[in-house]
């Protein structure tokens, strides 16, 4: 058995803990911080890809009859 002195005992036990609580409190932070990253790509993705859908259905349809899309410029053609 050692021969630390009860109060030696008792601050390396505290500072263990310290230490513990420190660590999980940094790794929650950084698991957090990867989550939001995360989330915040998935989100920019999805406003890109639906950004991206949008121009290209404008593009092929027009904006609702406006007769400026592919499509209306064929029916336009073929109609005159």
């Amino acid at each position: 058995m050692s021969n630390f002195p009860q109060d030696d005992v008792a601050l390396i036990v505290e500072r263990k803990k310290a230490t513990s609580t420190a660590t999980a409190t940094a790794t929650a932070t950084a698991t957090a911080t990867a989550a939001s990253a995360t989330a915040t790509a998935a989100s920019t993705a999805t406003a890109t890809t639906t950004a991206t859908a949008t121009a290209a259905t404008t593009a092929i349809d027009g904006c609702g009859g406006s007769g400026n899309g592919v499509i209306d410029s064929l029916v336009e053609g073929a109609v005159q």
